[in-house]
């Protein structure tokens, strides 16, 4: 079975922490990526599209200090919203997609 591996460059004041996979988009057609950033407390959404990732909407600001990510369909309308742990807030982030 032949791997391969996919890698991007983010902002060096970034510093991803975590990453979780969903359906942000709602097209269940591709592999959407979503990763948590602590240096810049917030989530960036990239689209793996023809061998590479892209970015596929601007950075989405979360509380302070996030750790962990994860994605679920909240509302039931079949769009995955994001969940964060922000453990410098203190809080939980919902990000929701529509």
């Amino acid at each position: 079975m032949a791997h391969r591996s996919v890698s991007f460059r983010q902002d060096a004041r970034a510093r991803p922490v975590a990453i979780t996979t969903g359906n942000f988009l709602g097209t269940r057609r591709r592999l959407e990526v979503a990763v948590v950033n602590l240096g810049t407390h917030d989530v960036e959404l990239f689209l793996f599209d023809t061998g590479r990732l892209r970015a596929i909407t601007p950075s989405i600001p979360v509380g302070e200090g996030p750790l962990d990510i994860a994605a679920a369909d909240l509302d039931g309308d079949g769009i995955d919203e994001i969940v964060t742990a922000d453990s410098g807030a203190n809080s939980v982030s919902v990000i929701f997609l529509k």
